[in-house]
């Protein structure tokens, strides 16, 4: 009987968990006999989340070590997987997957198992590559380049030397060439040896991998054996917003590279429900006691003052800790000198919904000791909506904190320069008068010196309303920008557009429509990303009236808007926003806006679980013109009852092009 081991990397902090839903699928719909192993870095064994390695050691799958340090230089974390095909095993046949990878039906995978052959897939694209990739990669190791092609999975009319994915590896373990090599041996020895090319430092990382495995099989003397795309269906690209055609096409397996992509493919469900038969929870954390927010709920009261801000002396940062794909909250929080968790540093979306949770751990080793004081900022949100009214939130302490050095944050997502994460808000930050602190998102862990932990001062829900300080504050900056307009022919209608957005689900169609129709009011049509902090503000405050589609910029119009502005807000869809910038217009600016609810119904991508933000509404142009003429907005309707379906129609049909998709309508 054929023997095979399906192996793959388990490693801190995502994939851990993407392993147990591999597995969970693998355990459902494969062979029992089939053994599996996942490998982790050595040096990072001690990271693993002991609810992700109990899961795994429930389901039969056995957590090795393997050394990385030192593999290449510079490191080249996709080598990992190369370090694993190394390891030693038992059985005839080796097979590599990547973590983010599920099992969706039942499977014979080893019926894809080849004697003389390495069975994967065939690339999806190969844009990336110069002209001479293969030239360079053959001659590396004294080979010519095939002269067989093939066809990529997603683009039939180019034909390429072989190229293919590296997702998906299974290979013999047992054959040799005839000094003794094995492939796994000669992948790394080939990866290795073209790593070192200088033409190929462009494109080494991270494609090393996938550039040296038909390489590799070649000086194996093995053929390639290309698997049919329903047994590695790559979601993503351009079929990111499209329904698995799993019953139609006979999909096996499904590579979806990030949990939401996953999600938005509906596909997550069957993941959890395959873990739940074999270890009885949907969620890898549920098996090992951690904190649990889910009653947590933010004493928040909008007419009492915010206390003091507390200081802290030498905190603990962390900006990443053990997450489980699909939380909507960020592991990541700030720790004492004792390394005893402040539960004052979570920060909220609204008053029952946490954005983050406690890390696991306060840091052992910070890379980073930040010096002087320092005021905590929360989360660092660089959406122009959310980044005023969460991460601002607590700025309102600054004129309070006696002599600070910088304002440090939280990040919301990863990147190699924290730089990017806040560069195009630092414009913003010297508006609000803050433009002397340095700013930090740290991307490790940090020690800070000195820190001040203000309360949070607003946010969604009940925190829209916004702490007295909060406002006060806000009010002192909005009145400086105010008072150093020299302008005196700002317009008195204003009329803030989304049409200049771009393409983008959880908005409307025909925007350029209403954009044409209140121009024709008299209003003039904004585009706020177009101007600076100060402009908008002054153009706010000196508007009369103010017409707007529901957003972000609506934030900083409910702040800078004066008591005698009329303002209306027209719904664009599914949303909870709605209610938040009619109470901070009522809180901020002291004012009672209208607000339309006229949606007609929505597209959103056929065959697909409904989720608001990837909805694209039409609105009820009639009933929006009717409203906004009877309640003194504009001075006729007349106009707004054309039929606006051509327009529709076409940009729908332009947006299921782009998409690679159908979108089915659903009448509100």
């Amino acid at each position: 009987m054929t023997s095979l081991t399906l192996f793959f990397i388990v490693e801190p902090r995502t994939y851990q968990y993407f392993s147990c839903f591999l597995v969970a699928t693998a355990r459902r719909y494969l062979d029992p006999d089939i053994r599996i192993v996942g490998y982790c870095p050595e040096h990072r064994m001690g990271e693993l989340d002991p609810s992700a390695v109990e899961a795994l050691a429930r389901m039969d799958c056995e957590v090795r070590p393997m050394q990385t340090k030192g593999v290449f230089d510079p490191p080249y974390p996709h080598g990992n997987k190369l370090a694993a095909c190394l390891a030693p095993r038992d059985t005839d046949w080796g097979g590599f997957l990547d973590s983010d990878i599920v099992f969706v039906a039942p499977h014979d995978i080893k019926a894809l198992l080849r004697p003389g052959h390495v069975t994967c897939s065939v690339a999806t694209s190969i844009g990336w590559a110069p002209p001479d990739l293969w030239d360079e990669a053959y001659g590396a190791v004294g080979l010519p380049v095939p002269e067989e092609r093939v066809r990529l999975s997603r683009n039939q009319q180019q034909s390429v030397p072989p190229d293919f994915s590296s997702g998906i590896v299974l290979f013999p373990e047992t054959e040799c060439t005839d000094n003794g090599q094995s492939f796994a041996e000669l992948w790394m020895d080939t990866a290795q040896i073209v790593d070192r090319v200088p033409m190929m430092d462009p494109y080494r990382r991270p494609f090393l991998d996938q550039i040296t495995l038909p390489v590799a099989m070649r000086r194996a003397g093995l053929e390639w054996n290309p698997m049919a795309e329903r047994d590695h269906y790559i979601l993503g690209g351009r079929l990111k917003h499209s329904a698995v055609p799993v019953a139609e096409e006979g999909i096996t397996t499904v590579h979806y590279r990030h949990w939401g992509i996953l999600e938005m493919a509906d596909q997550h469900i069957g993941a959890q429900d395959a873990l739940e038969e074999q270890i009885g929870v949907r969620r890898v954390r549920a098996l090992v006691a951690t904190e649990d927010t889910a009653g947590l709920h933010l004493d928040f009261d909008a007419d009492r003052p915010a206390p003091p801000p507390a200081v802290h002396r030498d905190v603990g940062l962390v900006p990443w800790g053990n997450e489980e794909p699909g939380e909507a909250r960020r592991a990541a929080g700030i720790f004492d000198a004792e390394g005893d968790p402040i539960a004052a540093g979570h920060c909220w979306r609204d008053e029952a919904t946490p954005r983050t949770i406690q890390p696991d751990a306060a840091p052992d080793a910070p890379a980073e000791r930040l010096e002087g004081r320092w005021l905590y900022g929360g989360m660092f949100l660089p959406a122009f909506g959310h980044f005023l009214s969460e991460t601002t939130s607590r700025f309102w302490a600054a004129d309070r904190a006696g002599d600070l050095d910088g304002v440090v944050f939280l990040p919301e997502t990863a990147v190699r320069n924290e730089r990017r994460l806040f560069r195009h808000q630092l414009p913003f930050l010297d508006a609000l008068g803050l433009g002397h602190l340095q700013v930090r998102v740290p991307q490790s862990e940090v020690e800070i010196e000195e820190l001040v932990l203000p309360e949070q001062g607003a946010g969604a829900g009940a925190l829209a309303a916004g702490l007295p300080d909060y406002r006060d504050w806000v009010a002192g900056r909005i009145a400086d920008i105010v008072a150093g307009d020299t302008a005196t022919d700002r317009p008195a209608d204003l009329f803030i557009s989304r049409s200049a957005h771009g393409d983008g689900f959880e908005d409307t169609w025909a925007q350029g429509e209403l954009d044409r129709l209140m121009t024709d009011a008299g209003y003039t049509v904004v585009h706020p990303q177009h101007s600076d902090l100060a402009e908008q503000v002054r153009s706010y405050r000196a508007a009369r009236r103010i017409v707007a589609l529901d957003g972000g910029a609506l934030v900083l119009a409910a702040m800078s808007a004066g008591p005698d502005t009329r303002v209306c807000v027209i719904g664009r869809g599914p949303s909870g926003g709605l209610a938040d910038h009619l109470e901070r217009f009522r809180r901020f600016s002291g004012l009672e806006a209208d607000h339309i609810a006229a949606i007609k119904g929505f597209h959103h991508p056929a065959g697909r679980r409904i989720v608001a933000h990837e909805t694209r509404a039409v609105l009820d142009f009639a009933r929006i013109g009717l409203t906004l003429a009877t309640t003194g907005f504009i001075p006729t309707a007349r106009g707004w009852d054309a039929s606006f379906e051509a327009t529709i129609a076409a940009e729908c049909a332009q947006e299921e092009r782009r998409l690679k998709t159908r979108l089915e309508w659903h009448r509100s």
